[in-house]
């Protein structure tokens, strides 16, 4: 698999720490990865992800408008405390990279894929933070009929996205 296309912090490894110091330290470097994110860009990823989380979010539709390059995902997000909700995510400048449209057209049509984690980054391909330009990496949990989870390494795909 990719470098690009592994989840960078929040992997199942790290979901699987028993050292609770082990894991701060990383949500504490997660953290720090978020704040030098600069300008107009910093600011918009560092407030989604105070607003919203994603953990546990059921993958609802995908449209993909190739012409323009965007990209809308809609989410189920949110749990029994705060409530639910729809929320769509809009990319534009967007391609996936690790999964074709064909592998994500098939696992949409499962509906029954959760997100367990997302974290934003940069491509490695160009200086870090170089240009308004982010990677938005996902980790995905199919779910079963019977309710129990079904752990998928390779599921990982991510977006990339560049601010309007």
């Amino acid at each position: 698999m990719s470098k690009n296309m592994r989840m960078q912090f929040f992997s199942h490894e790290w979901a699987a720490l028993e050292d609770d110091a082990k894991a701060n330290q990383i949500v504490d470097a997660y953290q720090s990865h978020m704040n030098a994110f600069p300008g107009s860009l910093g600011r918009k990823v560092r407030r989604f992800v105070s607003k919203h989380s994603l953990n546990g979010a059921l993958l609802d539709h995908l449209r993909i408008y190739r012409k323009s390059r965007k990209v809308e995902l809609v989410l189920v997000a949110g749990d029994q405390q705060v409530g639910y909700s729809r929320l769509a995510l809009n990319y534009d400048f967007s391609r996936f990279i690790g999964v074709t449209h064909m592998q994500l057209s098939n696992i949409l049509s499962r509906r029954n894929v959760v997100i367990r984690f997302d974290e934003f980054g940069h491509s490695r391909k160009s200086k870090p933070y170089a240009s308004q330009t982010a990677v938005h990496r996902f980790l995905l949990w199919f779910l079963k009929f019977s309710g129990t989870v079904d752990r998928c390494e390779r599921a990982i795909w991510l977006r990339r996205t560049q601010a309007t």
